[in-house]
């Protein structure tokens, strides 16, 4: 079984020794380091290869809530049930911190978003950014908060649920 550690990193240091090249690995596209707005990042790394599998950079809103800023794993290492294993990880290092985590995705990228939803984020809206259209997603710690967010009952048609 492969275990992993999560080790953060400062933003001073992501930007100079991680960031530019984490980006380019994860998505393919260049993404200078000064260019990141956060708290930190988290650097995941398999115990067993002592290699780094994804990453994850964030950026607190406030004492409560955490925003996923960017972050995946790294096309060598990328398995979806160990995908599943580093995200689920994650969630439970900031479920110690946080109330709340905050993320987008574009409304295309179905892998990520298949393991969110299975995670426990809700789609709570949309924005469009340079032409895409992102998911607003969250999940909540807070159980009377994520009890206000799931409807559970039937749309009549009309397009709102009453409660």
């Amino acid at each position: 079984m492969v275990r992993f550690k999560i080790i953060q990193i400062d933003p001073k240091e992501w930007a100079a020794r991680f960031a530019s090249s984490a980006h380019v690995a994860v998505f393919g596209e260049h993404r200078p380091g000064y260019s990141n707005r956060i708290d930190y990042a988290l650097l995941v790394i398999d115990v067993e290869r002592d290699v780094p599998v994804a990453y994850l950079t964030a950026r607190e809103l406030d004492h409560e809530s955490i925003y996923w800023q960017y972050g995946g794993s790294f096309k060598p290492h990328f398995r979806p049930h160990t995908a599943l294993t580093i995200y689920n990880q994650l969630i439970a290092w900031h479920g110690e911190r946080y109330k709340r985590v905050s993320t987008f995705t574009k409304n295309d990228n179905l892998e990520y978003l298949r393991i969110a939803l299975k995670c426990g984020f809700l789609v709570i809206g949309t924005r469009t950014f340079n032409g895409d259209i992102l998911l607003d997603l969250l999940n909540s710690f807070d159980e009377e908060v994520r009890d206000g967010l799931v409807d559970t009952t039937c749309d009549d048609g009309g397009g709102r649920g009453e409660k």
